[in-house]
């Protein structure tokens, strides 16, 4: 049988903020959860763990591969029970570079099989890449509080007399 074939996605996003700070907005903790999941873990080392969960998507797992503050984070996700099977390592490769008082974040994701099964995984990352970086980006230019990565649910409430 031959080997499946591999896809990726790549974006970037300017930000008129310093590399420290968008850095620190992908390795610390309170600040990811102010723009990407609703928990996180990051171990911030090469071989620590960086853990995200949305309630709506599910939790992604990895491994630090690469750890080069300001420059690189390299994530080697691990398998996801109710995945789809795969042979394959996803991988997203963070890259920033100053250019003057602004930062370039880009993101290269590779390693998504190019199967029907995994359709549906790849367009949500494909897709979701470039709004959460919109989110990053008005988090740190203009300060803004983002709503939860989840909405709360709504409820009914009766008003009593």
């Amino acid at each position: 049988m031959p080997p499946v074939r591999t896809r990726g996605y790549a974006h970037h996003v300017e930000i008129e903020a310093p590399v420290e700070l968008v850095w620190g907005a992908l390795t610390h903790v309170p600040t990811i959860v102010r723009w990407y999941a609703d928990r996180a873990i990051v171990e911030p080392r090469p071989g620590g763990r960086y853990f995200v969960e949305r309630k709506d998507r599910g939790g992604r797992d990895a491994q630090i591969d690469v750890f080069e503050p300001n420059r690189r984070l390299r994530l080697v996700y691990l398998k996801t029970p109710g995945s789809p099977p795969s042979d394959t390592a996803l991988v997203d490769d963070f890259l920033l570079d100053s250019k003057g008082p602004s930062t370039v974040l880009r993101i290269l994701g590779s390693g998504v099989p190019d199967t029907k099964e995994w359709d549906p995984i790849y367009a949500r990352l494909r897709l979701g890449w470039p709004i959460l970086f919109r989110q990053l980006r008005l988090m740190l230019i203009e300060g803004r509080e983002l709503p939860p990565a989840t909405p709360p649910k709504q409820t009914n409430s009766r008003r009593t007399k």
